[in-house]
């Protein structure tokens, strides 16, 4: 029997302690933290990983991008990820590769020896980035029991998480990870308008990052936008 989200939650990420404040004091159900100059999933650095951490140790949900599973600084990743007990992973040009579900897995350990949860990206323009294919990256998460798992295109520009991925497609990945107690969390220039048909999806978070800033997601995250945003999460 699946297990559904009781209230899909709403995600924003930030990228300095006092974007974090920001979120915290609107009551943004989930904060995650990373540098949007970087790329999809770029990795902050350690300075603004612990002025961010000092912000949401006592937050209920609180998360980091670690960037690409081909390029990042394991290293730094693992003390990054010690901050953190949630950090995500991109799986971008890694079709040709089939190390990539071992190295995978085997971050996965290291990072819980600090009590962090590795999850996998899924990215919804696979083909553009040359990323596996959704459901190769789902059948990981199952089997290696990975609590969550992120779905979110990879370029970001102009075109939203549904001009890849249908909501039927969509539908298909929430209910299988739901009959494997894998949370989906959906992502992608998601906008306003996007809304009624994600919670439709009964996922368990929908994370934004351009829809709460000032001009662009690289801009300052705008207090009133995130305000709203938390309106349309009752």
């Amino acid at each position: 029997m699946p297990v559904l989200a009781k209230r899909t939650q709403l995600l924003i990420s930030v990228r300095n302690a006092v974007e974090a404040n920001t979120c915290v004091q609107a009551g943004v159900d989930w904060i995650d933290l990373k540098e949007p100059s970087a790329g999809s999933l770029g990795c902050p650095t350690w300075q603004v990983a612990q002025q961010v951490y000092q912000v949401l140790r006592g937050h209920a949900r609180r998360s980091v991008a670690l960037g690409e599973l081909t390029n990042l600084d394991r290293e730094q990743s693992i003390l990054i990820g010690s901050l953190f007990p949630v950090a995500k992973v991109g799986l971008s040009h890694t079709i040709h590769d089939s190390r990539w579900s071992n190295q995978l897995a085997e971050l996965s350990v290291d990072l819980a020896k600090n009590s962090c949860q590795l999850v996998p990206v899924i990215y919804a323009d696979w083909q553009i980035c040359s990323a596996p294919q959704p459901r190769e990256v789902l059948e990981w998460a199952i089997q290696n029991a990975a609590p969550n798992l992120l779905i979110d295109t990879y370029q970001k520009a102009g075109k939203r998480l549904m001009d890849h991925l249908s909501a039927i497609q969509l539908h298909d990945l929430v209910l299988q990870g739901q009959h494997s107690n894998v949370g989906i969390v959906l992502a992608g220039s998601v906008q306003a308008q996007d809304l009624p048909t994600l919670l439709a999806l009964k996922c368990l978070a929908i994370g934004v990052r351009g829809a709460v800033c000032q001009k662009s997601r690289e801009g300052d995250l705008d207090a009133q936008l995130v305000l709203d945003w938390v309106k349309r999460f009752p």
